[in-house]
């Protein structure tokens, strides 16, 4: 899967599907929020947060992976 940064702290993949943004919030603290911009529902489009970027990307793949099987 190939990411273009379109700005510090903001991700996308090639095809649009995923974008992974950095965010803050009183929860999660600094963390990084994936999006699937396939669902139509702004809740459902959150799929993970996690507090690497590396973590977020490893989940938008395992998520093809499961789609796939």
């Amino acid at each position: 899967m190939n990411w273009r940064k379109i700005n510090i702290g903001h991700y996308i993949t090639e095809d649009g599907r995923f974008e992974i943004l950095r965010n803050y919030d009183r929860i999660f603290g600094n963390h990084w929020t994936l999006f699937d911009n396939y669902e139509t529902d702004y809740y459902k489009q959150q799929k993970a947060h996690e507090y690497t970027l590396k973590e977020a990307k490893a989940k938008a793949e395992g998520i093809i992976k499961q789609e796939n099987k």
